[in-house]
């Protein structure tokens, strides 16, 4: 058999849609309910007219910061469907290869996720807007707006110093890749809780990481933005390199993996 076969990649996806798609609704309807339950707070603590505004600013904020998240976190669940024994039989007796079975298990959780993630949010904001419309005549607005202009459009907003804003968000999105590699190989790797382990394995790297820069530099001052500027391009590579290894990986672990494993690691 082929190694990649386009055709039967679209028949993956065409299973896993078929056969979990009550988790992806149940995903939208955990977006709507969280959206709609912190707005319901802010909108309870102030005058409907005059705190509105800013309890759709906040809304769109909110969304924001569950969808980077989601991004981050969503292939630590790339086994999640294979949590029942029939399920896993049936998905590792499907005439595809390995590799095509691990792009579409990559593809449903990380782009169906981050799609139910929308659907949970436009419905958000259709109701949210629905209401303002009603109750509260002249105030309804769109979340969906502000989270263009305040989330994607701020968050690229490019600055003075071209070469450095350029850098900086490029290493962003390097190091989004990064942990979203890191939960990648979490979600073969570990059997259980796997986007709990990775959460507190990353918070431990990372507050390390800035105890130990906290200890070489006494502040952020215009040298050592100068030095950070100077050796972006080694975080890239860097984070390039330690990304790829993470996905190999992960892919290894996805290939050991056995219908049936008590187990805690996937070993």
């Amino acid at each position: 058999m082929a190694n990649f076969k386009f055709s039967r990649l679209t028949q993956l996806l065409k299973w896993l849609v078929m056969n979990n798609s009550r988790r992806l609704g149940t995903l939208a309807g955990i977006m709507l309910g969280v959206l709609g339950f912190e707005s319901l707070m802010n909108l309870l603590g102030g005058s409907m007219q005059r705190s509105y505004h800013l309890v759709v600013v906040q809304a769109a904020s909110m969304a924001f910061f569950m969808m980077t998240v989601l991004l981050f976190m969503s292939p630590s669940f790339i086994m999640r469907k294979l949590d029942k024994t029939n399920k896993a039989v049936e998905f590792f007796s499907l005439p595809a290869s390995m590799s095509e079975k691990y792009i579409a298990s990559w593809i449903f959780v990380v782009i169906g996720g981050l799609l139910a993630f929308f659907v949970g949010f436009f419905a958000f904001d259709i109701l949210q807007y629905l209401f303002a419309f009603i109750f509260l005549p002249g105030h309804a607005e769109w979340a969906t707006v502000h989270l263009f202009t305040d989330g994607f459009f701020k968050a690229f907003e490019p600055s003075s110093d071209m070469q450095f804003w350029t850098m900086t968000v490029t290493g962003g999105v390097m190091f989004l890749l990064w942990a979203q590699s890191l939960y990648a190989l979490g979600g073969t790797f570990f059997r259980k809780f796997q986007w709990l382990i990775v959460t507190v394995i990353l918070f431990i790297f990372l507050f390390v990481l800035g105890f130990w820069v906290k200890g070489k530099v006494e502040g952020f001052d215009i040298e050592w933005l100068l030095k950070l500027k100077n050796n972006m391009v080694l975080v890239h590579v860097a984070l390039a390199i330690f990304t790829v290894i993470n996905y190999w990986l992960s892919f290894r672990f996805f290939k050991r993996s056995q219908v049936i494993n008590n187990t805690f690691v996937n070993i």
